[in-house]
């Protein structure tokens, strides 16, 4: 199984998509959906990456999760001003 494999993420995305009433929101949900993903599995990369002292390794994983974030907030507050909008 490969870490980062997408099938899952993209029927995750597929199914919280299928949810979103706003086609604003619903083009940033499925992309959010996909970040929370990438974040969690940089967290478990990192935990992995020092097990065998590689924390070079984990020092990259930990700058690529702080970029995953911080572009997890922007899609939220994007979202959110969509949202605030159509109200």
């Amino acid at each position: 199984m490969a870490i980062f494999s997408g099938d899952g993420i993209i029927e995750e995305a597929e199914a919280i998509a299928s949810g979103v009433p706003a086609d604003n929101v619903l083009n940033a949900a499925p992309a959010q959906a996909v970040e929370h993903n990438e974040i969690m599995r940089c967290g478990t990369l990192i935990a992995w990456s020092r097990e065998p002292g590689r924390d070079d390794c984990a020092d990259l994983l930990r700058q690529t999760m702080s970029e995953r974030e911080a572009a997890d907030e922007k899609r939220t507050r994007l979202s959110e001003e969509c949202l605030n909008q159509a109200a």
